[in-house]
């Protein structure tokens, strides 16, 4: 999430037009310009990113964390959770790993378990 969507997110979780946004932060800003910020014309300064941050309790970093990337922890929890679908779809029918590599002659059964496999492993 870019910086003015940060600001804008931030505006409307509060229940503010732009300029009752503005009006509320000390110094001399406008609804316009929180517009601009919002759509990404204009980037405020950090002693303003500052000012906005204390108005409503917000500590800087709020403004440049990347919430939409995942942590380490969560990749790795959903990569064990693809690995425990694996396991699962491999002994519900007992094969063995040389099979899972050769099923490109496997029987139409089999073969569609493998594009299970294959689907389970690359969903993320």
């Amino acid at each position: 999430m870019i910086l003015g969507e940060r600001v804008k997110k931030l505006r409307n979780s509060l229940g503010l037009t732009q300029k009752q946004f503005a009006s509320r932060v000390p110094g001399k800003i406008d609804g316009t310009y929180v517009g601009k910020i919002e759509k990404g014309r204009q980037y405020p300064s950090l002693k303003l990113l500052e000012r906005i941050g204390t108005t409503f309790s917000k500590p800087m970093s709020y403004f440049f964390k990347d919430e939409d990337q995942p942590t380490v922890y969560e990749k790795a929890r959903k990569m064990n959770q693809r690995v425990k679908v694996v396991a699962c779809l491999l002994s519900n029918y007992l094969w063995s790993l040389g099979w899972f590599h050769t099923c490109h002659s496997c029987h139409l059964k089999q073969r569609e378990l493998c594009q299970k496999i294959k689907k389970a492993i690359e969903e993320g």
